[in-house]
């Protein structure tokens, strides 16, 4: 009895330090095709049916009602794709399809009217109008500022009191100038989101 259960011992010792190579192996890929985005990450339909998403294999048989769709089918920016039948045989490479990345800002919500008018635009003249003065008084304000700036230093140097004098002038006058540059921007920001 001894001797049957050092030898049971022995036979358990050599199947466990016996290497596993075969649990390292993949499957082979029989009449699976290897889909692959850029960027990774994007849904993959058969049909109407959520199968996966990037990177993912796919039966070839079905690979003509696959549809991938970036970043998902229900963004209201989505790029769709469809791999074509040609292409690397069933079970050998890798079929990759690329989005345009630049193309993901550039749609419009699910339900918008889409303008396919490429010529540039601006806006109505009682838009930019404000904007432009507004945009010069601040141009104005900070060039003010600046004199009288320049003036109070004078002030403080010399000390004559007209100095001071054209000091608060030109405050008042860069106050003025700021108050203009909010008010136009202000009433462009509002016109802009009024449309």
């Amino acid at each position: 009895m001894a001797v049957n259960w050092k030898y049971g011992l022995i036979a358990a010792l050599l199947i466990l330090s016996m290497p596993a190579a075969g649990q390292d192996r993949e499957p082979p890929m029989t009449g699976l095709v290897e889909l692959a985005s850029e960027p990774a990450g994007a849904e993959v339909f058969a049909g109407d049916s959520l199968i996966g998403h990037t990177p993912m294999r796919v039966q070839r048989a079905i690979l003509d009602s696959v549809t991938l769709w970036f970043p998902a089918r229900d963004a209201w920016n989505a790029q769709v794709l469809r791999p074509s039948a040609e292409g690397p045989d069933a079970g050998t490479g890798v079929r990759m399809l690329r989005f345009d990345a630049q193309k993901l800002f550039l749609g419009v919500p699910a339900g918008k009217a889409r303008i396919e008018d490429n010529s540039f635009q601006l806006p109505a003249a009682d838009v930019l109008l404000p904007a432009g003065l507004g945009l010069a008084a601040g141009v104005a304000a900070v060039i003010l500022k600046q004199r009288a700036d320049a003036l109070y230093d004078d002030y403080v140097r010399t000390g004559d009191e007209s100095l001071l004098s054209q000091t608060k002038k030109y405050d008042i006058y860069a106050g003025v100038s700021l108050a203009l540059l909010q008010f136009g921007l202000g009433y462009f920001i509002y016109r802009l989101f009024d449309e």
